[in-house]
């Protein structure tokens, strides 16, 4: 294994950042997926009236 220095609380908040960017983006593609899946639904719905 790899062993990381600790300096002080700096790589912390690295990781924080770096995991917060990760979620945002996971969020955002998660959100503009339902959004088209929603848009595809009603679309769906519609053509059949």
């Amino acid at each position: 294994m790899i062993k990381i220095k600790n300096q002080g609380g700096m790589d912390m908040w690295f990781r924080f950042l770096m995991i917060g960017f990760f979620s945002l983006t996971a969020f955002s593609f998660m959100f503009y997926q339902g959004v088209e899946f929603y848009q595809a639904f009603i679309d769906i719905f519609k053509q059949n009236k």
